[in-house]
């Protein structure tokens, strides 16, 4: 499978999870009247940070971005659940920390090079299998 149809079928798992997740908490809010808002944004923040460890495992570039908001996603969920409303300069810190995490993995990624991509198996050119036909 090509690096472009891989990142591809990652992304789109990743929109069916979210997808999912969102509307079944939705559900159990509506009934049992519960606030799981916070439950959400932790859970989009794993979505999002679990999509990017994907494509690190499979030699597929990591997005900035999904990583910058998958952090602060999962560590806002994390904050409000505990803490309540947390003060601005926590979470003016929590942003410092999510965008020095995302650029500390992207150059992780960057410095390991393409030999994550070994660790998955492929497929030789044309479709054919080893055996031999009798």
């Amino acid at each position: 499978m090509q690096r472009d149809a891989r990142d591809k079928r990652i992304t789109t798992t990743a929109w069916v999870l979210f997808f999912a997740m969102w509307g079944s908490t939705a559900l159990v809010e509506r009934l049992a009247q519960v606030d799981l808002r916070n439950l959400q944004y932790g859970a989009a923040g794993l979505i999002l940070l679990g999509m990017n460890m994907a494509r690190a495992r499979l030699g597929i570039p990591m997005s900035r971005l999904t990583l910058v908001i998958g952090l602060l996603a999962l560590s806002g969920g994390i904050l409000w659940e505990t803490m309540g409303q947390p003060q601005i300069y926590m979470m003016v810190g929590v942003t410092a920390v999510a965008v020095l995490a995302a650029e500390g993995a992207l150059r992780l990624q960057a410095r390991l090079g393409p030999s994550a991509e070994t660790l998955v198996p492929v497929r030789p050119k044309g479709g054919r299998s080893r055996r031999r036909k009798r």
